[in-house]
């Protein structure tokens, strides 16, 4: 015979998810007035039994219309446990849901409970001394926060900058069969950065070419070019055209979105392109095109880059 326990399917919404959406709305009467019927039932007949369920907190009740349904509820001594308490403990869990909720954390814990400052930071310790005797070894999820120490990041902008990412850095190689550069023939280079700053490009150039044009990004930028080589031929400085400034420095300021350099080949060959590429803000970018002193450009440069990656 199996053992066990079976409950009947509960319809409805989590009281969490109700409350998050009064916030949604800015409806406060609507907020207070399901936190004030949370409190009633969580006050209804506590004399009458000496039983506490200590995880009445929000995302474990279903209200189904009329009808509030409690679920998840393992945590329940045979014992009383003050009701201000099993409250603190639901509101306490809902604020560190994120910003928004925190914002009525005055409202739930002063308000409501009538808890002062040093009341709720002395709950709070209750309460992590709580979760690490139920957790033992294991971390809860506010404890893994403090453990890795670092910033939460929201999943969807994560996903946002790395499609941005696989837009900005990327690079491109035109080849120029003696018709000028196309689309048509060219090739989006992926994965060719390192810490989004150090490129290094390997590309077999097919059999008939006469020119290749590098665009190493799409935002302005200085490039340190340290070598661009056609199987065992390094390109010097006065064989590759770009549409970006020389600096006596040893680096090219692009002040545009569309950085390239073009050299003239013959027939295939194994190109490797190794530089560094600093993405600047466009301002700056043509304020150095554009400044009159040489000596001041480079000065200015010099500094700029020795301040950023010092």
């Amino acid at each position: 015979m199996k053992m066990g326990l079976s409950f009947d399917f509960c319809k409805g919404r989590t009281l969490e998810s109700l409350l998050d959406e009064c916030l949604g709305r800015g409806d406060v009467a609507g907020f207070k007035a399901l936190v004030e019927e949370y409190l009633y039932w969580l006050h209804f007949n506590e004399e009458v039994y000496a039983v506490s369920n200590f995880d009445f907190i929000f995302p474990n009740i279903l209200v189904d219309g009329e009808r509030w349904h409690v679920i998840d509820y393992e945590w329940t001594f045979d014992k009383h446990i003050d009701a201000v308490d099993i409250a603190f403990r639901a509101f306490y869990n809902y604020t560190l849901g994120g910003g928004t909720r925190k914002a009525c954390q005055d409202l739930l814990m002063k308000d409501l409970l009538g808890l002062s400052e040093s009341a709720v930071k002395a709950a709070v310790a209750d309460e992590r001394e709580f979760q690490m005797r139920i957790t033992g070894s294991h971390a809860s999820a506010e404890r893994m926060r403090e453990l890795i120490g670092n910033r939460a990041y929201a999943l969807d902008g994560m996903i946002k900058y790395c499609n941005h990412a696989d837009v900005q850095y990327a690079a491109q190689i035109f080849v120029d069969y003696g018709e000028g550069f196309s689309e048509g023939d060219s090739v989006k280079l992926l994965d060719c950065y390192l810490k989004e700053r150090y490129l290094t490009i390997e590309y077999d150039i097919p059999a008939g070419a006469v020119g290749v044009r590098i665009d190493p990004c799409s935002f302005s930028c200085a490039v340190e070019l340290r070598e661009i080589r056609v199987n065992g031929r390094v390109y010097t400085v006065n064989e590759i055209q770009v549409n970006g400034v020389w600096q006596e420095c040893g680096w090219i300021v692009f002040d545009n979105g569309d950085p390239n350099f073009v050299i003239q080949v013959t027939g295939g060959g194994h190109l490797r392109v190794d530089m560094d590429v600093l993405e600047l803000p466009q301002p700056l970018a043509s304020q150095l095109v554009q400044q009159e002193s040489k000596e001041d450009l480079v000065t200015r440069t010099k500094t700029f880059l020795r301040t950023r990656w010092k």
